[in-house]
């Protein structure tokens, strides 16, 4: 009996499932039906959650419907959502499937937190569990794919991996369990309803202890999995310095792992980077060389590999209005304030700090901006003849290659008055005839 073996699998696997509060993710398929009658069965304290996606017009509002009216007969709360996700598919630059993943465990931590739900809970399957292992089999993505969808997680509990579809099929059948179909699962437009209509069947008619030989495969990659990560973790304590947010990797103790390769892809590949042939490469690059994921950085600077966040507001202009006194950038806070001259002749022999400057109000023109300096842009530093490459300058100031790309400058129109918190210009500088005086500092 399904209910019995679902039981002992919770015991055995989830035993902190029956005593914290769940919300259990409910499309009113088959799977996630079936696995509400389950947990109700076994008396987990849990409440259902739907997203509407408003891909099917109709058939997605009944879905809906069907599930509040599922959650009201099982006696637990309900909780939905909508989405526009074609818009916001489009708004991302991201695939419909991919939006829709996104959105929905976005949603579910929301609901988690003003709730106080211990864990999400979903009905992934060891059906599932297959077409994920031939999906990153066909893309190549190394051990770590082929272990397949973990069975827990920070916020999602699996308990269905180990049931095939076909158990929950019968379970459905014996209990009179109705359920939804969602009609885009018999298009093979996409790969992993392909796999499920055409592929598997034929694989399953052909080798009929497929599943049960799979089951056993994925015990085995786990096992190997685990004793790749622990030789990462030893490779990563070995070689790896954390740096505020940054992580450096010294390069000459990465050459003496004699699979050096293999290990800074396992290392790297969490953060988007999945060739270990570049990974390799970089080690001999030039300093300033980099590889770019979507989410970080990988920059070779001398003698290490700097691995950092892709800085969101590298692009982002903030602009200084006459009459602004704050203004939040992504390197800190910016005040603006006048001052006398007095004041500023105290500031001047007690020294500057080097996050502040001081301007001739008299000689500015507003808008002034702040923004990351960028190629080509030059400027002429204070007490220097002539003008000089910010690139220039910075390689003199010897600023190291992570702190180049994140340098700003301060400009009034074309002109910059300040490489911000390194070297001040001429333009704007105040003199003997200065009679307001403007200063601004930046706050970490």
């Amino acid at each position: 009996m399904m209910v019995e073996d679902f039981s002992l699998h919770i015991d055995q696997h989830f035993p902190k499932l029956l005593k914290q509060k769940i919300l259990l993710a409910v499309s009113g398929g088959l799977d996630s039906v079936v696995l509400a009658h389950l947990l109700k069965r076994i008396n987990v304290d849990f409440a259902v959650a739907h997203c509407n996606f408003k891909l099917r017009g109709d058939e997605s509002d009944n879905d809906a419907w069907f599930v509040e009216n599922l959650a009201h007969q099982l006696g637990v709360k309900f909780h939905k959502t909508d989405f526009d996700t074609l818009k916001i598919a489009s708004q991302r630059g991201i695939s419909t499937q991919m939006a829709a993943r996104d959105l929905r465990y976005e949603w579910f931590q929301e609901i988690c937190k003003q709730h106080n739900y211990d864990k999400v809970v979903t009905a992934h399957h060891l059906d599932d569990q297959l077409e994920t292992f031939l999906i990153n089999l066909n893309r190549g993505t190394g051990l770590k794919g082929l272990t397949g969808i973990p069975a827990v997680t920070d916020l999602v509990y699996r308990p269905l991996l180990t049931f095939s579809r076909q158990q929950i099929q019968e379970y459905a059948k014996a209990n009179a369990i109705k359920c939804r179909e969602d009609s885009s699962n018999r298009s093979n437009k996409y790969m992993r309803n392909s796999l499920r209509n055409e592929v598997l069947p034929a694989l399953h008619q052909a080798l009929p202890q497929l599943r049960g030989n799979f089951a056993k495969s994925l015990f085995y990659l786990d096992a190997a999995m685990s004793i790749v990560e622990g030789a990462v973790l030893r490779f990563r304590e070995s070689v790896t310095t954390q740096k505020n947010a940054e992580l450096l990797l010294d390069i000459e103790a990465i050459k003496l792992h004699e699979q050096a390769g293999e290990l800074l892809y396992h290392l790297l590949n969490r953060y988007g980077f999945n060739d270990s042939e570049a990974l390799l490469e970089l080690l001999d690059a030039q300093s300033g060389k980099r590889l770019i994921s979507e989410t970080h950085e990988l920059l070779k600077d001398r003698e290490h590999l700097i691995l950092s966040a892709v800085d969101n507001a590298v692009n982002a202009v903030y602009t200084i209005n006459e009459n602004d006194t704050v203004i939040a950038t992504s390197h800190g806070t910016m005040e603006i304030e006048e001052l006398g001259k007095e004041l500023a002749t105290d500031l001047l022999d007690n020294g500057l700090d080097k996050n502040q400057l001081l301007l001739d109000l008299d000689q500015l023109e507003f808008p002034l901006t702040l923004k990351i300096w960028e190629q080509g842009d030059r400027m002429k530093p204070y007490g220097m003849k002539g003008s000089k490459l910010i690139s220039d300058l910075l390689i003199d100031i010897k600023v190291s290659q992570v702190d180049k790309r994140r340098s700003m400058v301060l400009k009034q129109g074309d002109t910059i008055l300040w490489l911000v918190g390194l070297r001040s210009a001429m333009h704007g500088s105040i003199t003997d005839r200065t009679r307001r005086i403007l200063k601004i500092s930046l706050n970490d």
